[in-house]
């Protein structure tokens, strides 16, 4: 029988029986909504983990081997210049402070004016970009910024100072926003406050002066980044500040590695909810079939074919599968930019891709095959005249 036929002969049946105790129906599409919003924001956390190992290796990093919280002499430009494959260097002083309230804490990096040469990840528009390179006073921020403070080209803004690599605690600045930073990559957070070094060098008090926390090197070849790295180490192994370069890739990847428990804790937790899934579904299905004794042998008699009843217990549970974790893909989904903004920091690449909900959607399916297989053996091993009896 051709499938439109199927389903047009199995509908009022799958109707009945869903409708049959609608509360218990309702209560387990629920239930399995709630288990595929926890997935999917399950995913989204562990996508935040690994996304940002994206940049590749043609983009190195720099910083104090003794620890990143140290400064590097500004001088030691010249001389990771002067490395053979090194195409850009590019400089960068982390600055902290807020605006208008502590809360509102402001994080970025006070950088070279080309800076933006020797990173990805982000773009500006090129006449903005061209007004901050000519203004002093000049910021740049990312568009997570622009819409939580209101900001817009050309507003002007008074930051408080929070030290950090600075020492200027407490310390009045005010900025021009001359242009706004949209991520190029999806998912990836855009709290971004990058302002002019020389300008805030020259407030620095004069033990500070001339000092950054880290370089960002492009380099010509990606494939020369090891030999490239330890050409820059060894320049200054023997310095009062000693270097530790690295890929931005391997930087990411550190990062990640320091919070690797989370991650294994985060594939504990999604095994748990699948086993969860299953066992709730599951026993919904078997109960539903063991209460239709009388009515599956009903059918059987008048010449149902096993292959038929077996598609009315699969539909069955892909009635209650596939709409529970569609609502609960969707709600993980629509939820993920809120919740960005509360964990963008720690996971930068907290994101719910369509790729994650398209394997979701595949676990929803094999669940459905899964639960229905117990189900389904109980009926084909019932015989209509015991079935009848017991009924």
């Amino acid at each position: 029988m051709k499938p439109h036929r199927v389903l047009r002969t199995i509908s009022p049946l799958l109707v009945s029986n869903l409708r049959r105790k609608l509360a218990r129906t309702i209560l387990t599409v629920l239930s399995i909504t709630v288990a595929f919003t926890l997935l999917g924001i399950l995913g989204a956390a562990w996508n935040g983990f690994t996304a940002g190992i994206t940049n590749g290796t043609s983009e190195l990093v720099v910083f104090n081997r003794n620890s990143r919280f140290h400064a590097l002499p500004l001088n030691d430009r010249d001389k990771i210049s002067a490395v053979s494959g090194v195409r850009k260097v590019a400089y960068w002083l982390w600055f902290g402070g807020y605006y208008q309230d502590p809360r509102n804490q402001l994080y970025g990096f006070a950088v070279s004016p080309d800076f933006t040469n020797t990173i990805s990840g982000f773009e500006v528009p090129v006449q903005e970009l061209a007004a901050w390179e000519h203004d002093r006073q000049g910021v740049i921020v990312g568009e997570e910024f622009a819409k939580r403070f209101g900001w817009r080209v050309g507003s002007h803004i008074p930051v408080l100072n929070s030290g950090g690599f600075t020492g200027r605690s407490g310390h009045a600045w005010n900025f021009n926003i001359d242009a706004i930073a949209h991520s190029t990559v999806v998912g990836r957070p855009t709290k971004m406050f990058y302002i002019h070094y020389d300008y805030l060098n020259e407030a620095l008090p004069e033990n500070l002066r001339d000092s950054v926390s880290t370089f960002v090197i492009r380099i010509a070849i990606a494939g020369e980044a090891a030999q490239i790295s330890s050409a820059i180490d060894v320049l200054f192994e023997n310095s009062s500040a000693p270097t530790r370069t690295m890929t931005a890739e391997a930087v990411d990847a550190g990062f990640a590695a320091e919070f690797a428990h989370f991650g294994s804790i985060i594939l504990l937790v999604s095994g748990a909810v699948l086993v969860s899934l299953l066992l709730i579904t599951g026993n919904v299905i078997v109960h539903s079939v063991r209460e239709r004794t009388r009515e599956w042998a009903t059918l059987k008699a008048i010449g149902y074919r096993d292959s038929r009843i077996l598609t009315v217990i699969v539909a069955e549970s892909a009635a209650l599968l596939l709409p529970g974790a569609i609502l609960g893909l969707g709600i993980a989904r629509a939820s993920t930019p809120a919740l960005r903004s509360v964990v963008g920091t720690y996971l930068p690449g907290f994101y719910l891709p369509l790729n994650a909900i398209g394997w979701g959607l595949l676990v929803a399916v094999l669940v459905t095959f899964l639960v229905s297989t117990l189900p389904a053996v109980i009926v084909l091993r019932l015989t209509t005249a015991s079935a009848l009896r017991k009924s």
